[in-house]
């Protein structure tokens, strides 16, 4: 799943986007942005819209979906 996450990632043609890159399960946009306060602004839109992410560092946003063991 991780895999196609990622690969569904790079494929994203933004120019605000700078790299996509993950290992595993956990994911990571890097953005072409100096703003330190990017990457929460833009975990926080996510949010309004229903996925919940984690900034990191000025332009970078984690993805990690929920891991569920039943």
């Amino acid at each position: 799943m991780g895999t196609i996450l990622l690969n569904s990632l790079k494929k994203l043609k933004s120019p605000l986007i700078k790299e996509a890159r993950g290992r595993g399960l956990m994911c990571a946009l890097e953005f072409n942005s100096t703003d330190p306060e990017f990457a929460w602004n833009f975990c926080i839109k996510m949010k309004d819209h229903g996925l919940i992410t984690k900034p990191t560092h000025g332009s970078t946003i984690r993805l990690t979906p929920t891991f569920v063991i039943e």
